[in-house]
């Protein structure tokens, strides 16, 4: 059973791609993604995952925000995780957090950081729920037919072709352009051989939540032209959510010399992967999960 890792965008190096089956780690560029063209995979319309919050805040509202870290900050965030304490106590009854040696500490580590935006709350069922179907969405789109169909047709124009298809659509506004470029020149290659992989199905046995960051940035540059810092620039709020999924892959394999094996045998892979979930949360309306950059390995 192999353990697949996203990596943030700044620790890439390099992509790797070998000539064999590659297992994938993909990102998409947001759950609540919808495809309609005629050359699409069916993808749910995905949801934004937060509950209620107070009144979405303006600039003045953001100069009451404790500072990050403070004892104000971390007082208050206290105060919201023991006024949630049987949401807590239902989210380890309903398995959301990944099992850890730290046990109960990790759990409550977890949910203090969720706690910690200002005016939203999530609602970490219904993220997970999103999170299972933007994996499959996302990896059913990747090894699609319509997918391979497309870079067959840029392997035949005379320049570089645009997506012309939903699914090739989706994906390239998902993956990275070095990540997108390289997938089609694998997948490419793997048909130039003779070899097809197409997905049939994504059977997620579990989704845990197995990190949470929290951190604010600066909505516009914090410093001018001249190099001088500007105090008191508006921040957002930003939530990045770690997720351990454990998933079955069946895939339907062509290969060159198939005579006489059954075209509709399937491959099962079993693995585990972790994707991280970013997305802003300074109110519940700027709610739009977008995965890490792509990381593609042997």
């Amino acid at each position: 059973m192999a353990m697949q890792v996203l990596r943030p965008r700044r620790l890439l190096s390099r992509l790797q791609l070998r000539n064999k089956a590659a297992t994938t780690i993909t990102s998409t560029r947001t759950l609540r993604s919808s495809l309609d063209a005629p050359c699409s995979v069916p993808l749910q319309q995905q949801q934004r995952f937060a509950s209620s919050s107070s009144t979405p805040p303006d600039g003045k509202q953001q100069q009451d925000w404790p500072p990050v870290g403070s004892f104000q900050e971390i007082s208050a965030t206290i105060a919201k995780v023991r006024a949630r304490k049987d949401v807590l106590r239902a989210y380890k009854d309903q398995s959301v957090f990944a099992p850890s040696s730290f046990g109960a500490l990790a759990d409550w580590l977890m949910f203090y950081h969720l706690n910690r935006p200002q005016h939203t709350q999530l609602d970490a069922v219904e993220f997970l729920q999103g999170a299972r179907q933007a994996l499959e969405t996302t990896m059913m789109a990747m090894h699609s037919r319509e997918f391979a169909d497309y870079a067959d047709r840029d392997d035949a124009a005379p320049g570089i072709l645009e997506p012309d298809c939903a699914t090739a659509e989706m994906l390239q506004r998902s993956l990275e352009p070095v990540s997108f470029d390289a997938f089609k020149k694998f997948v490419r290659y793997s048909t130039s051989v003779g070899i097809r992989a197409e997905m049939q199905q994504m059977e997620v046995h579990s989704a845990y939540l197995l990190g949470v960051q929290y951190h604010r940035v600066p909505k516009l540059p914090t410093t001018n032209s001249s190099g001088d810092l500007i105090l008191g620039m508006p921040m957002d709020e930003r939530l990045t959510l770690s997720v351990l999924f454990d998933a079955t892959e069946h895939v339907k394999v062509t290969l060159p010399d198939d005579a006489g094996v059954d075209p509709n045998e399937l491959v099962l892979r079993r693995n585990k992967s972790i994707w991280q979930f970013q997305s802003n949360v300074t109110t519940p309306e700027d709610i739009d999960w977008v995965i890490e950059p792509l990381h593609l390995t042997t």
